[in-house]
Parts: C-alpha cells; sequence; structure tokens
C-alpha cells in the first residue's frame, strides 16, 4: 500500500520510484516495460530479495518451502521479458538470464539498475528481512575482481552486457540505462567502447568495484 500511495508523492518531487517488474501488475496482467513512467527506477531486485539465479535453483532445482513463490515470481519476470511463463524447460544461462537483461535496458524507465549477484548469476543474498541470521550484511564477494576479470566465462557474461546496452534504444535518448549496484558508471558521458577487448570487462565507464557490498 505503501508504494501505491507514495508514488504520486515521489513524482511530485521529480524523484524517481523503483518499478520491480514481478511486481508491477495490473488487472493480473504484468506491466509491459514499454508503459513504465519515464521517472522511475527499474530493477528486479534488491539486497533484501533472493537473486534471480537463486529463484531458478528455488523454482527448479532444489525444491523447498518457497518453489511455489519463487515459481511464481519468475513467471511474471518471463511474461515482462517475452516468453511463455512455463519456462521449466528453459535453459537460464543460454535463454533466460540474456532475455531477461535486455527487457530490463530496454524499459521506459531512467534507470536500469541490476544488482552484481543478478548480473554474475550468483545465487547468495546480502540480507533476509526479520531475521538474525549470521550472514546478514557480512557476505562479501566470492572472488576479487581480478579473478573475474581472468574468467572466461564471465567475460563472455560481460560481453552479453555490453551488446545489450550498446543496443540503438538502449541509449536513444542520451540517458543512463544501466547502474550497476556494487558497481560504477561514469554518469558523465557514454563510453564509445563500454568493455575492454581483452577483459571483456570496463575499463573506462563501467568498472566492478573491488569491495564488500
Amino acid at each position: 500500500m505503501f508504494l501505491i500511495t507514495s508514488r504520486p508523492n515521489l513524482r511530485a518531487l521529480g524523484i524517481a520510484g523503483f518499478k520491480i517488474p514481478q511486481w508491477e501488475v495490473r488487472g493480473e496482467q504484468v506491466t509491459p516495460g514499454n508503459e513504465y513512467e519515464r521517472l522511475s527506477v527499474a530493477t528486479y531486485t534488491t539486497h533484501d530479495h533472493k537473486p534471480i539465479r537463486a529463484l531458478w535453483e528455488d523454482a527448479f532445482e532444489h525444491p523447498t518451502a518457497t518453489s511455489e513463490q519463487s515459481r511464481f515470481d519468475l513467471a511474471k519476470i518471463a511474461v515482462f521479458a517475452g516468453f511463455d511463463p512455463r519456462i521449466d524447460r528453459v535453459d537460464f544461462e543460454k535463454d533466460f538470464y540474456p532475455a531477461i537483461m535486455e527487457a530490463l535496458f530496454g524499459s521506459e524507465a531512467w534507470l536500469a539498475i541490476v544488482m552484481i549477484t543478478d548480473l554474475l548469476a550468483r545465487k547468495y543474498r546480502f540480507n533476509v528481512p526479520g531475521t538474525k541470521a549470521n550472514l546478514n550484511w557480512t557476505r562479501r564477494m566470492q572472488r576479487a575482481v581480478a579473478q573475474l576479470i581472468s574468467s572466461r566465462k564471465e567475460q563472455k557474461r560481460m560481453r552479453l552486457i555490453h551488446e545489450l546496452l550498446e543496443k540503438p534504444d538502449a541509449f536513444e535518448r542520451g540517458v543512463d540505462r544501466s547502474q550497476f549496484y556494487c558497481c560504477s558508471r561514469d554518469r558523465r558521458s557514454r563510453p564509445r567502447s563500454a568493455y575492454s577487448s581483452d577483459t571483456g570487462i570496463n575499463d573506462a565507464g563501467y568498472r566492478l568495484i573491488d569491495r564488500s557490498c
């Protein structure tokens, strides 16, 4: 209720509110990204949510008491990304990950934010609200930036993100469309080549920050 009632106030103040696709539902229909208000921030998760890869594991790989909810959330994300919601036979890395990133970057939202755990398709989370779990706010990235840069898998992933960001519709209005949580981007200008051709990870406009998140 707070989210709904606060939005007019945020707009009046010129403050962008969150657009979390799996929560943006009107009349039981997922709201398409091209209908998002311009003054908004699109993201799938925050530090308080399960990362997308963790939802996938919960839904399809290792069933738990929350698997049904995870499948429900993923089905809405799938619809947002243009998939049939019956995605149990879809390959996460090959099909689902590229599609959901492209859908997020292509929305009408002013900013698109990707948690670093979603950017790198990790399963661990930083906080479980309402609990006193020992891991809350103590989680660190398991690999240093130097290790990520040397990983062929991560190089391939970053090249994919680069390609998605370079698509004409991602920057057609000259605004920032990708702000990586626990990553940084120089907001003053758009780099002509976002990622190093050698490493696949940016050495100009986007750079991973080697720090706890």
